[in-house]
């Protein structure tokens, strides 16, 4: 079934450019222009995604984010946002219910991956009828560099804790007999071993589950966006402490989807 994401933007040519960055994945695209809309669009069922800007005419993004929460019937509906807002406008999405933010003009890679995980995950969470308790799991961390392997592991105490790993040698053995929730890989372990990696756990039934965030340099971007590994998501270095914890509670997220789902 074609899976259809809600795109609320009142600016023509945003909508052409994210139309011509989804469509290609073989999702429908639902155009509307202000939070009214989308908020309307969402209530009459079959939008598994809602894609919102924050500043619109009418009803802005805050508070169709709000509105989608508070309404039994749309409250699980995985919300992005995609805004050039800058400022404290990703904090106030995130407090207003939003499962995760982009800044316009969104790169591709990271647009479509960030769209793929949500849809995974509304699929899985709109299935609940309970509350869903906070996703825990252990991190394993992989980075030649000991500063970026330690602070990482400190800041994911709380989900879960984390572990360790200067290289991916024998890494693949020791995840066949062990199961962490998240593996976060350094763009430093060099593209070739990473891709190669990515490729062989994909390819594993047992690991393919597990999922994977790509640790890198802001200006590696394009050059990995060239030739991606098959990861899950991405993260800018050095990252800042509410980045990573938001980035690592989606990855739990869904680690539990694709596990409860096995």
């Amino acid at each position: 079934m074609t899976q259809r994401v809600l795109m609320a933007e009142d600016i023509a040519i945003n909508r052409r450019i994210q139309q011509a960055q989804l469509e290609p994945m073989g999702i429908e695209v639902v155009p509307v222009l202000n939070g009214n809309q989308a908020v309307e669009a969402c209530k009459k069922g079959d939008i598994d995604l809602a894609m919102l800007d924050l500043v619109m005419p009418g009803m802005d993004g805050f508070a169709a984010c709000q509105a989608l929460r508070a309404d039994g019937d749309t409250a699980r509906i995985p919300i992005l946002i995609l805004t050039a807002l800058a400022g404290d406008a990703k904090a106030r999405s995130l407090a207003a219910g939003a499962d995760d933010f982009l800044r316009k003009p969104a790169n591709s890679l990271l647009l479509q991956r960030r769209v793929t995980n949500l849809l995974e995950l509304g699929a899985f969470e709109r299935g609940w009828t309970s509350a869903l308790p906070a996703p825990r799991g252990e991190v394993w961390v992989v980075s030649p560099v000991a500063h970026v392997r330690s602070v990482l592991v400190a800041q994911v105490r709380d989900t879960g804790g984390g572990r360790e790993f200067e290289s991916l040698d024998g890494l693949l053995a020791l995840l066949a007999s062990e199961a962490p929730a998240l593996v976060a890989l350094d763009w430093a372990l060099g593209p070739t071993a990473l891709r190669d990696f990515a490729m062989r756990m994909q390819a594993n039934p047992a690991l393919s589950s597990t999922p994977m965030l790509l640790l890198h340099p802001a200006g590696d971007l394009p050059v990995i966006e060239a030739n991606p590994p098959v990861v899950d998501d991405f993260l800018e270095l050095p990252f800042q402490s509410a980045d990573l914890k938001h980035r690592v509670g989606l990855l739990l997220r869904l680690s539990r989807a694709r596990r409860a789902t096995l």
